[in-house]
């Protein structure tokens, strides 16, 4: 082998052993002992070592030949093994390395663009164009069998509700093959909307006399009562169709408090104590959402036996493995929908403007923002947290507006304009609220609930009907 390196001026030689790879990921590879040059550039020796491996150059166009170390460090084609520092029996491999690719020079200015986020981006834009024109569609079609109930509310009524079949069709359809939850959530919002309208449309729709009179409310109850069993008998105990027991729980929810709200109205003939007594009574039932939840979703909790004494297991009963979801789901329903309407009322309340002292209705908006407030930082589920917070910040809107057109501006500002720092609550995690300071939040919060009774039996004068009522 030495004698293949005559044709160089030849200083000291050295002997390694060189393994040959096509390319760099080869496992089986041919190798040979050679005693190489030192003072020669690699560059040289490349040729010679690979036509003692019988590898032809014409075989590999586009090859870059390099000699590489065990250790995988390239070596430069200028430099020579003593260079390189090479010692003597060294393992050396000689690859055909096309080395990394450069970077490109022309680019696809449709591919620079594109919207990688979501793979199926057309179908992401359809999925969210398609709901928007069904509800946008839904919409329509109630605010024109509403607008038509005035001079014919049969044929109104009969409109919306053909309307709600089709959707309803299409709303068991998606259920029974799992569409997704956009889908499902836009055709049970369809249904709500088309289910109120044609109640509204039965009994013949007067907006004037919307707030004031009982058969609107009274519809619009019993609308979301038929559409809220409808949506919790459609999901079974094991079903795990999040949005449509919500929504369920929801309806039944708005359902009590607008049936609370219709007899209110049907026995005061007066909106402001109509809308008192029904906030009342929206406050109730978030108070007691945990229980209802709970109980709703089948799950019942055993007696605590007095000391001593075991458990009784047949008081025990089988639940579903979905019951704790299920609870919170409907949990999640009956405070969306308390929360909503305890600020629908809450605005009836302060806008009405039928009660002779201003004072009553302020306080009573000013404890309901207090109590919601409290109640969204204590709540362990995100959307009722998010909810309640919400009522709490309608309810704050609303009482600026009123003191701007009243001329009380300053009061306004002062409501409005700590708003614009709204953003820092994400920076206090209820976790981080100290034992003393949840102590501090849970009386105050108790004693806006103090504040909301009574101040609605007031405004909705009650103690004068019950005492008039024995007399």
């Amino acid at each position: 082998m030495q004698n293949s390196w005559g044709k160089y001026m030849l200083g000291e030689l050295i002997r390694v052993r060189i393994d040959a790879a096509h390319m760099p990921e080869d496992a089986n590879r041919a190798h040979a002992d050679l005693a190489l040059p030192t003072n020669v550039a690699i560059a040289a020796l490349v040729p010679d070592i690979l036509q003692i491996f019988d590898i032809d150059i014409a075989d590999f166009p586009l090859a870059q030949w390099q000699l590489r170390t065990a250790a995988g460090t390239i070596l430069l084609a200028d430099d020579t093994l003593n260079d390189a520092g090479i010692a003597p029996g060294e393992r050396l491999v000689v690859i055909n390395d096309p080395g990394p690719v450069p970077k490109p020079r022309l680019f696809d200015a449709a591919d620079a663009i594109t919207d990688t986020t979501y793979t199926d981006g057309i179908g992401t834009a359809d999925l969210v164009v398609g709901c928007t024109a069904a509800l946008v569609a839904t919409a329509s079609i109630a605010a024109a069998s509403l607008s038509l109930s005035s001079t014919d509310s049969t044929l109104a009524a009969a409109i919306s509700f053909i309307a709600l079949l089709a959707v309803a069709g299409g709303l068991r359809l998606a259920l029974l093959r799992s569409a997704k939850p956009a889908i499902v959530m836009s055709l049970e919002l369809q249904v709500l909307i088309l289910g109120t309208a044609s109640g509204l449309c039965f009994v013949g729709l007067d907006l004037h006399r919307i707030l004031t009179d009982w058969p609107p409310t009274a519809a619009i109850s019993v609308a979301l009562a038929v559409t809220g069993l409808v949506f919790l008998i459609s999901n079974t105990d094991d079903g795990d169709n999040r949005i449509t027991v919500t929504l369920g729980a929801a309806s039944l929810s708005a359902a009590v408090t607008f049936g609370i709200y219709a007899a209110a109205v049907a026995l005061f003939q007066n909106s402001v104590q109509s809308g008192a007594l029904t906030a009342a009574s929206a406050v109730i039932l978030i108070l007691l959402a945990p229980s209802l939840a709970i109980k709703a979703a089948g799950i019942r909790v055993p007696k605590v036996p007095a000391a001593g004494e075991s458990f009784d297991d047949s008081e025990t009963p089988e639940i579903s493995h979905n019951a704790p979801k299920r609870a919170g789901w409907i949990l999640d329903g009956i405070l969306c929908s308390g929360t909503g309407s305890l600020s629908i009322f809450t605005l009836v309340v302060l806008f009405s403007g039928a009660y002779a002292n201003r004072w009553w209705p302020l306080g009573m908006a000013a404890a309901v923002i207090v109590f919601c407030a409290i109640h969204s930082r204590g709540q362990a589920r995100k959307v009722a947290s998010t909810c309640t917070a919400l009522a709490g910040l309608a309810v704050i809107v609303a009482v600026a507006f009123q003191q701007w057109f009243e001329g009380n501006w300053p009061v306004s500002a002062g409501l409005v304009v700590p708003m614009l720092a709204a953003t820092a609550l994400a920076a206090f995690p209820a976790s981080r609220i100290s034992p003393t300071t949840r102590r501090i939040a849970e009386l105050t919060e108790a004693c806006s609930i103090a504040v909301i009774l009574p101040i609605a039996a007031i405004i909705a004068e009650f103690p004068e009907f019950v005492s008039g009522f024995f007399q």
